[in-house]
């Protein structure tokens, strides 16, 4: 959701796209990180332009959250609030701005569906079986590799046939044992 300023009193100040359409964590991430979730959800626009946006971010601001704030106070000066208008609130992804079921599509736009996946859930096996299928096609079984990449203790080679390194791929298709198995 995009706001379009008028009076302030319903667009929150460090959640809602109205900086340009961009949020307060777009333009400064550590000054936000700063704020607490009560005062995250509840300080308004109008609310925020009264000075309370200053004192939520607390009186001891970091290195990196400095700048930050001299960058949002920059990017706020020029933003006027008009009384006389409400907030209003514009779905980004419409030309009309007005949220609809049909719009839901936009959330999936550019999304690839795994060549495997309707292959693995409309089969009839259990769903352990199924959701096994599929972390395996991922490659998110928790074997050495991946136990390694992470820097967790692993197995320095499969325990089934001692050989090779332990991976999804060598247990299920090139180990020894697997394929008398």
């Amino acid at each position: 959701m995009v706001v379009s300023l008028g009076n302030g009193e319903e667009a929150l100040f460090w959640k809602d796209h109205w900086i340009d359409g961009a949020r307060v964590v777009d333009i400064a991430p550590n000054l936000a990180a700063l704020v607490s979730k009560r005062h995250d959800n509840s300080c308004s626009i109008k609310e925020g332009f009264g000075g309370e946006w200053m004192r939520d971010c607390g009186p001891n601001l970091g290195a990196a959250a400095v700048p930050e704030f001299f960058v949002l106070w920059n990017a706020i000066s020029d933003i006027l609030l008009s009384p006389d208008q409400e907030d209003v609130f514009r779905w980004r992804w419409t030309a009309d701005g007005i949220y609809s079921a049909n719009a839901y599509g936009a959330f999936f736009a550019g999304t690839t569906m795994a060549p495997v996946a309707s292959q693995i859930w409309r089969s009839r096996a259990p769903y352990s079986c199924k959701f096994f299928a599929w972390l395996a096609s991922r490659n998110r079984c928790w074997t050495a590799d991946r136990l390694q990449r992470r820097g967790l203790p692993h197995p320095a080679a499969c325990p089934l046939c001692d050989q090779e390194p332990e991976s999804i791929h060598h247990l299920l298709l090139g180990c020894v044992v697997t394929r008398e198995i």
